[in-house]
C-alpha cells in the first residue's frame, strides 16, 4: 500500500510540474524586436514644453503634466483632484551628449476633501520608466522630455521591464525597500499640503460613503434607476456629490463646500438637498428634490 502511494505522489508532482511549466510559459509573454521598436516609437512624446529645474524635479513635473499618456484616461469622476503630488526613485542615469536617460519608478497621487477627511482620488503605483530629457541648448537647468516609455500592462508588464531596465536597475526595481521609501515621502507630501493650507485632517486611502437613494434602488425597476441616476448626474456636473456629505472643490483660489443630503419620507419617497457654501459657511446655493417613487420635483431654494 505504501509503494503504491508513493508512486501516486511522484506522478501527482510530476503533473504539477508540468502545469506549472505550461502557466509559466503562457504568463511569461515575450515582445518581439519589431513589436518593441513599434511601442516605442510610440513613446516618443514631446510636448513641446520646456521645464526648468533639475532633472529629478522636471521628471516629476512633466508626470504630473502628461499623466494621462502615461497610464490611461482618467474616469470621470477622478477628473479634479485638489492636490497631486509624484515621487519618483531613480535606479540609473546614462548621458549621451545632450541627452540624459533615467531609468525609474514612480508613484502618483490625488487627493480630495470629502467629508472632511483628506482622501485618495486615485493614482497610480510602482510604475517603471525610461524617460529621455534634452537639455536646451545655453539654458542652465533647462530640459525637454523626447520620450517616456512605461512598462506595459498586464501579461506585457514584466517583459517590458525586461526591455526598458538593464539587469541591475530590474533587480533593484523588484526590491521592497525603495517603495517603502516612497510612501514615506508621498505621506510627508500630503503632510506639508495640510500645513501649507492651514488645515488639520485625516488622511485616507478611501473613505466609506453612503450613495443616495441607495436603499432604493433594489425597489425600482431599471427604467425608473436611470431616470433618478441621470438626476444625479446632473448635479453631479455641479460638482454636487453622488454620496451623502460633502465634497471640496477649490476655484479661483477660492474653497467651496459641496453638501449632499437625503432624508426618507416615505416607501420609495425621498428628499434629497444639495448645498453650496463656502469656506466661511455662507450658502451660496441649495436646491430641493422631492423624489415619489421615480418622479421628481425640483426647487431651487437660493
Amino acid at each position: 500500500m505504501k509503494k503504491v502511494n508513493l508512486i501516486l505522489l511522484v506522478i501527482l508532482i510530476l503533473i504539477l510540474s508540468i502545469g506549472c511549466s505550461s502557466f509559466d510559459i503562457i504568463a511569461e509573454r515575450s515582445i518581439s524586436d519589431e513589436e518593441w521598436a513599434e511601442y516605442e516609437k510610440n513613446s516618443k512624446v514631446n510636448i513641446n514644453k520646456t521645464f526648468i529645474g533639475t532633472v529629478d524635479e522636471v521628471i516629476d513635473e512633466y508626470i504630473l503634466c502628461n499623466e494621462e499618456h502615461s497610464y490611461g484616461e482618467k474616469d470621470e469622476d477622478d477628473d479634479y483632484n485638489e492636490f497631486e503630488t509624484v515621487v519618483h526613485k531613480t535606479f540609473a542615469t546614462k548621458k549621451n551628449g545632450d541627452e540624459i536617460t533615467s531609468y525609474i519608478s514612480y508613484d502618483y497621487r490625488g487627493y480630495v476633501f470629502i467629508n472632511g477627511t483628506f482622501t485618495e482620488n486615485g493614482g497610480s503605483a510602482r510604475i517603471p520608466a525610461k524617460i529621455t530629457l534634452k537639455e536646451v541648448e545655453n539654458k542652465k537647468d533647462t530640459y525637454k522630455v523626447t520620450s517616456c516609455i512605461i512598462a506595459q500592462d498586464g501579461e506585457y508588464y514584466s517583459p517590458s521591464i525586461k526591455r526598458m531596465f538593464p539587469e541591475n536597475v530590474q533587480k533593484e526595481f523588484w526590491e521592497e525597500k525603495y517603495y517603502k521609501d516612497i510612501e514615506k515621502e508621498l505621506l510627508k507630501n500630503k503632510q506639508n499640503y495640510l500645513k501649507k493650507i492651514a488645515r488639520k485632517a485625516k488622511i485616507k486611502d478611501y473613505v466609506e460613503t453612503t450613495y443616495l437613494l441607495e436603499d432604493a434602488e433594489d425597489s425600482l425597476s431599471e427604467a425608473d434607476w436611470e431616470k433618478l441616476d441621470e438626476l444625479v448626474s446632473k448635479f453631479c456636473e455641479k460638482d454636487y456629490p453622488e454620496w451623502i456629505g460633502t465634497r471640496e472643490v477649490v476655484k479661483n483660489g477660492k474653497r467651496y463646500i459641496y453638501k449632499s443630503g437625503e432624508k426618507k419620507l416615505g416607501k420609495r419617497k425621498y428628499l434629497i438637498t444639495y448645498t453650496k457654501t463656502n469656506d466661511k459657511g455662507k450658502v451660496l446655493e441649495k436646491y430641493k428634490v422631492n423624489i415619489d417613487k421615480a418622479d421628481y420635483k425640483i426647487e431651487k431654494v437660493v
